[in-house]
């Protein structure tokens, strides 16, 4: 059973997501109990990001101590990973990603 340091490093580590998100203009909140069934959501679910917006999403937050060598971005922008049957997934730093959202929302506004 993990014990209480695991605990509170998990809970400030969401609330660095939900600041992230908020100090790039998006609504973000962490769930009670960083469970998604205090909402009627399923378990997985640690933060929600515009919620009740048409672009709500539901995230689950992992901190590492150290990221495994194979998931480095050092020398690429995007990391692109497909498991065996399973939809394709994509890795590259959060900043780029708020920030090319931003640019998008930005030019649309033109």
């Amino acid at each position: 059973m993990p014990g209480r340091k695991p605990k509170q490093k998990g809970n400030r580590v969401e609330r660095f997501f939900v600041k992230l998100f908020q100090d790039y203009g998006w609504k973000a909140r962490r769930m009670y109990g960083s469970s998604g069934r205090s909402c009627g959501l399923d378990d997985e679910v640690d933060i929600i990001i515009n919620e009740k917006e048409p672009n709500e999403v539901y995230a689950q937050v992992k901190s590492k101590k150290k990221m495994p060598q194979w998931m480095s971005l050092k020398n690429v922008k995007w990391l692109l990973i497909k498991e065996d049957r399973e939809e394709p997934l994509i890795m590259m730093r959060l900043h780029d990603y708020l920030g090319e959202c931003d640019r998008c929302y930005n030019e649309g506004k033109e």
